[in-house]
């Protein structure tokens, strides 16, 4: 199909499921600066390991996975590449919370130390079982 073909509505969406990935991608990248404190105060983090956390773990992987990633979009089907990736991305963000809840349940007293740190309704459905 070329680009003359392509509708405007299809232009549309995939420009707004674009723009969704990359204000997803900049929440959950920006989303630990924010937290740093709270994060260092609750694990007893010190300052470097705090910065090997939000600075060299970090850096690490765009560097291991950015260039690899880079040069399979060149060379091969992007679509293919960004599909693999959101569902690599969606499945380790899945697994988190599959371990969060399940160590919040096996052991409620988690939730209450971390003042409740998931969901409402869940926080309340670990308690429950405690």
């Amino acid at each position: 199909m070329s680009a003359s073909q392509v509708s405007g509505a299809r232009l549309y969406y995939a420009t707004g499921v674009l723009a969704l990935v990359g204000l997803f991608n900049y929440m959950d990248r920006y989303g630990i600066s924010i937290l740093v404190e709270p994060i260092k105060a609750d694990l007893n983090l010190t300052d470097t390991e705090m910065g090997l956390l939000t600075g060299f773990a970090f850096s690490t992987t765009y560097a291991l996975f950015g260039i690899p990633l880079a040069r399979m979009a060149d060379t091969r089907n992007r679509i293919k590449l960004l599909s693999v990736c959101l569902v690599v991305w969606s499945a380790a963000t899945a697994l988190h919370w599959i371990c969060h809840l399940a160590a919040t349940r096996t052991n409620p007293n988690l939730t209450a130390s971390r003042g409740g740190g998931c969901l409402n309704g869940v926080s309340s459905a670990c308690n429950m079982h405690a």
